[in-house]
């Protein structure tokens, strides 16, 4: 199904696609309105983090160059309910999304836990202005709470950033965004927001980054990595 070097082949990327597709054109034919933001706890990756995901490559607008090599998809073709919490996630950014971001911003307030950190986009992306500017509001409004995501959409953070003050440090504090890199992708960066990378098979790591664990609890405990706004390499390909 995937080679480490070549990542998916083409028909599988086909399959997982049209699956996404179908799933979403499913839940749009059911209707929406009751449905609710799921938010995750924990996964063996990231600890006793909570997050938050939407449907890879129907949210991700520049996926054509990564989507080969997308963890993510292996789930979906494995396991349907995470692609069912995925798409209904993505249904409701995508139609709701006041509502969906107003119920997320609820349920973090009623959660009753003193490990308060937040991930988005185990899978999915930054959709749009409208959709970063809203992540942004509920950083904001729960100052208890520590939010780290990474995206490749950087023109969307680089243009918040213009126009709110032309700094990183305009960002709310509790939240950390990594620009993620990808080998042919370019990566406009006048900010210096800081970086994480996977290293593909024989590549060499960056001296001066931070060596990526592979469980981000591991690094909110160390007070290093992304969920501090740290250059990161992810060897763990």
């Amino acid at each position: 199904m995937k080679n480490e070097n070549r990542g998916y082949k083409p028909e599988t990327i086909a399959k997982v696609t049209a699956m996404i597709m179908a799933c979403i054109a499913s839940i749009l034919a059911a209707g929406y309105e009751k449905l609710r933001p799921r938010l995750i706890k924990g996964n063996r990756k990231i600890g006793r983090i909570w997050h938050f995901s939407t449907a890879a490559i129907a949210s991700c607008a520049n996926c054509s160059g990564c989507m080969h090599f997308c963890y993510e998809l292996k789930a979906y073709l494995i396991y349907g309910s995470v692609l069912l919490s995925r798409c209904r996630n993505y249904v409701l950014m995508k139609y709701d999304r006041e509502r969906a971001f107003d119920d997320i911003d609820k349920q973090l307030k009623r959660k009753k836990t003193d490990f308060k950190w937040f991930r988005w986009h185990v899978g999915g992306e930054i959709m749009d202005y409208d959709y970063l500017c809203r992540m942004i509001k509920i950083a904001i409004d729960n100052p208890d709470w520590r939010f780290y995501t990474y995206t490749k959409m950087y023109g969307i953070v680089n243009t918040w950033i213009a126009k709110n003050g032309g700094s990183k440090e305009c960002l709310p504090d509790n939240l950390k965004i990594m620009f993620s890199e990808w080998d042919g992708m370019p990566m406009i960066n006048p900010y210096g927001m800081p970086t994480f990378k996977t290293i593909m098979p024989g590549k060499k790591r960056r001296p001066h980054a931070w060596q990526c664990p592979g469980n981000c609890e591991a690094c909110v405990k160390a007070g290093r990595g992304c969920v501090v706004g740290e250059d990161t390499d992810n060897g763990l390909h």
